[in-house]
């Protein structure tokens, strides 16, 4: 049954549209929001590609989530310079990233149809599609956005936007309220980070709840992966004065390729982090990824890239959660 059918008729919830970007670590949070707002009678429509949905209903939806959960196909328009395995940014070429958000943003008549059908009260959308906005504005919809990164580089952020990057940021007393002035057409933000100001409403962090407790089995397709951790020592080398020849096996950084696993596809990142081997996670400082490192117990190399991961890592340095590697002036290590 097409699940953009009938949507008036659900048994009286409260129905959400929700838009995810094209990332898995967009969609695997929106898909946890999703499963707590299940807990409270809401029925939530996640709208993607169906490139995700394989991966979203093996790892993520368990069978409970059936009625409550729905994934809706944005009909994203293809062609064979473009075709549907690039709907997604896993693995997406370099030079085909922006192809892929003016892609997106053409889905803009085909989920106003969404909305017209199942005529939800409430459309939450991600960072960059304002077009849902306007979609939503046409039924009247109220709409909030959920930005799954932490509250200070978002401000930061949308102060820059503002005030066109000519102004310092007076981080941390930013009041958002301006922000909420100046872009009056959505109603709220919801931010999946601790509490840091009462402008926005914290979600904290969202876990799968799938690789929490999780343990490896004979069937796991990872069994390699935890196969390969069981034989590392599980104690971390204790020692102020420990050198790095110390901590690593006798050649390593000369046998770096005999001595270390190498994961080409996606792997169970926070059931890695979970094990008892894993002494440390060196990491782009991705939100989710500094999330799942505070809550195992791991500490954090990072190696800040793009986006919100500078700011990220200045966290992680002021909280002691970890250390960040030094960079040049130019940018090299």
């Amino acid at each position: 049954m097409d699940s953009t059918k009938n949507g008036s008729s659900r048994n009286g919830k409260f129905r959400v549209v929700s838009l995810p970007w094209l990332g898995s670590t967009h969609i695997s949070a929106f898909l946890e929001l999703a499963k707590r707002m299940s807990i409270h009678n809401f029925h939530v429509f996640i709208c993607s590609t169906p490139i995700h949905f394989p991966s979203m209903r093996k790892y993520n939806l368990a069978q409970k989530y059936d009625e409550s959960i729905k994934l809706v196909d944005l009909n994203m328009p293809s062609s064979a310079e473009f075709p549907p395995h690039y709907h997604t940014t896993n693995g997406l070429p370099p030079h085909h990233k922006n192809k892929l958000m003016f892609t997106y943003e053409e889905c803009h008549p085909h989920f106003t149809k969404i909305l017209k059908n199942l005529k939800p009260h409430l459309v939450v959308y991600d960072y960059n599609q304002w077009w849902a906005v306007d979609a939503a504005s046409l039924f009247n919809i109220p709409c909030v956005q959920f930005l799954i990164g932490p509250v200070t580089p978002c401000v930061v952020f949308l102060y820059k936007a503002m005030k066109q990057a000519a102004e310092q940021s007076p981080i941390p007393r930013f009041n958002v309220d301006e922000y909420e002035t100046t872009n009056t057409k959505d109603d709220g933000d919801i931010v999946n980070s601790p509490p840091e100001e009462n402008q926005v409403l914290p979600v904290g962090p969202l876990f799968p709840e799938s690789f929490l407790d999780a343990k490896s089995d004979d069937n796991d397709e990872h069994i390699e992966i935890f196969r390969w951790l069981d034989q590392k020592k599980k104690e971390f080398p204790e020692g102020s004065n420990t050198r790095i020849e110390q901590v690593l096996p006798k050649g390593f950084l000369q046998r770096i390729g005999d001595k270390s696993m190498f994961i080409t596809k996606w792997a169970p990142q926070a059931r890695i982090l979970n094990h008892l081997s894993t002494w440390g996670f060196l990491c782009h400082c991705r939100w989710v990824s500094v999330l799942e490192s505070i809550y195992y117990g791991v500490p954090i190399i990072g190696l800040p890239m793009q986006y919100d991961h500078p700011g990220n890592a200045k966290l992680i340095e002021k909280h002691g959660i970890g250390i960040i590697v030094g960079r040049n002036e130019d940018g090299s290590l």
